[in-house]
């Protein structure tokens, strides 16, 4: 993703299905950790570059884990349960199919997997390190 003094976030950097706010979720992660190594950076341009890598490195895996979820459960993985589950005939609410609970262990998992599970977020993004006392 980062060439030199460049570097690419979001779709540019790892493209993904464009459901379920992949896209979109994933840019402000990535923006949240480049600001991050950036602002710790020294002001140098081999301390800019270094913090280029850093992004990277630590941005690299949770992507992918995104990318290679999306190909085995996509985000409208309810819907083909959904559809499965009801054997191609029509039904009212999807309640009939699956259970609320169940539902919800679905998308749960989806968002952890993700990085934007609402019990994980705080103020270090996933796979950042931990702000510096002089950042604080």
């Amino acid at each position: 993703w980062t060439f030199g003094g460049v570097t690419l976030a979001g779709d540019a950097a790892h493209p993904m299905y464009p459901r379920g706010s992949n896209g979109a979720a994933q840019s402000l992660i990535d923006a949240r950790v480049l600001a991050q190594v950036l602002a710790e950076a020294p002001r140098t341009g081999a301390g800019w570059r270094a913090a280029l890598g850093r992004y990277e490195d630590q941005r690299r895996e949770a992507t992918a884990r995104v990318v290679l979820a999306n190909r085995s459960t996509p985000p409208d993985t309810i819907i083909m349960k959904a559809d499965e589950l009801a054997g191609g005939q029509p039904f009212r609410h999807i309640d009939e199919l699956i259970t609320p609970e169940a539902l919800r262990a679905i998308s749960e998992n989806y968002q952890r997997l993700a990085g934007f599970a609402k019990d994980g977020l705080t103020s270090t993004p996933p796979g950042a390190p931990a702000p510096s006392s002089a950042a604080a």
